[in-house]
């Protein structure tokens, strides 16, 4: 039986928002901008989205361990911003959840249950790109939708969005 990590067409299918392909896509890109560049292997890229994925599993006990507030929220968010990271084929599709995550953190953000608005305003900007990235208007900006999922569009809002939620969680876990 063939199973799907078996299958090579994927990494190089340009719809793949997979972390270890577009991180892959924007070496190649930077490769020919900078020849003399220096590139991390597939392997590496696979090894490093599941460390990452491990790290947010830490992350996650840590948050019940401190009793973060929104605890409930804030862990489907990070299960949901990790699932690129560690799903092989991350179709453009299979980021659905992207704008509930977008809103639950820029919500949190602007609420009065955060940081004073004068230590959260750029903090503010990396949800709000992260919507952008993932917006019609910023397809519409690209000249073929394979222009767009080539950049890896949807998987850097992904990407926007779980670093502003390790900000927010430390800036939570530092406060109490």
């Amino acid at each position: 039986a063939i199973s799907i990590a078996d299958i090579d067409w994927v990494s190089n299918d340009v719809n793949s928002q997979y972390f270890a392909d577009v991180l892959d896509r924007w070496g190649r890109i930077a490769k020919g901008a900078w020849p003399s560049i220096k590139c991390a292997s597939a392997e590496t890229l696979v090894l490093c989205g599941y460390f990452v994925f491990l790290c947010n599993m830490v992350v996650l006990w840590f948050m019940d361990r401190r009793k973060v507030i929104h605890q409930g929220a804030f862990s489907v968010i990070l299960l949901f911003l990790s699932l690129p990271l560690v799903v092989r084929t991350s179709w453009p599709h299979y980021f659905s959840y992207l704008p509930f995550c977008q809103v639950a953190i820029l919500a949190h953000l602007l609420s009065d249950q955060c940081a004073p608005a004068s230590r959260r305003g750029p903090l503010v900007l990396l949800p709000l790109l992260s919507i952008a990235c993932s917006s019609v208007f910023a397809f519409g900006a690209f000249p073929h939708w394979v222009t767009y999922s080539a950049f890896g569009m949807v998987f850097l809002a992904n990407l926007l969005l779980l670093i502003c939620f390790y900000l927010v969680i430390m800036r939570e876990t530092l406060r109490e």
